[in-house]
């Protein structure tokens, strides 16, 4: 009967290491997946983050420019202004000369009638 035993204890012994060594490697490509899932996931982090910095670097150039922008607008416009009242002062005085015009020719027309 020792012999027969022998031959049992030996096997199931090889299935217990069988079964330990693919455990173990089961466990090994678990832990081996769980890091490369970490590693993804800082990485994500990480991208996210420097995303998120570009787009508030962006968002501060894009205040900046509409702070240019209307800014811009306003010297604009402060120059249309500028520009409509020297033609209305420009319309002014050339009504203002086209008058004198008239009243210096009235007193030249005037004069050489008074003066025979």
């Amino acid at each position: 009967m020792k012999n027969a035993t022998l031959p049992v204890a030996v096997g199931v012994a090889i299935l217990g290491c069988v079964l330990a060594v693919s455990a173990n490697v089961s466990s090994a490509n678990v832990n081996k997946m769980l890091e490369v899932e970490r590693y993804n996931r800082i990485t994500a982090e990480q991208r996210l983050q420097k995303a998120q910095q570009q787009i508030s670097g962006l968002e501060a150039e894009l205040g900046n420019a509409k702070s240019k922008m209307t800014s811009i607008e306003q010297i604009l416009t402060d120059g249309k202004m500028a520009t409509e009242q020297v033609a209305t002062e420009m319309e002014t005085i050339k009504q203002e000369r086209d008058a004198l015009k008239q009243q210096l020719e009235s007193l030249q027309g005037a004069q050489p009638a008074a003066q025979p």
